[in-house]
């Protein structure tokens, strides 16, 4: 497992996002898994939007740095800025 993600606009297709897909997965957003593992597509949108309903995060989009911290809350992995 990843000790930091990079979410940035920059890391679309990365590690990182393997990371936020496995992790959303695990959480039970079972539809960031249609997607291809590092990339963003509609099933981790989805996926990252309905965590974000489901926490009640106020967020501008669904994968907001909020939104990011708060998948990976209570774990080791450190979200980048």
């Amino acid at each position: 497992y990843m000790s930091a993600v990079d979410f940035s606009s920059h890391a679309r297709n990365s590690a990182s996002v393997a990371a936020v897909q496995t992790r959303l997965i695990e959480m039970g957003h079972l539809e960031a898994g249609s997607d291809k593992r590092g990339d963003i597509g509609d099933g981790t949108c989805a996926a990252l939007c309905a965590f974000q309903k489901e926490k009640g995060i106020e967020a501008v989009t669904c994968n907001d740095q909020a939104v990011i911290e708060a998948l990976f809350e209570r774990t080791t992995v450190k979200v980048l800025p």
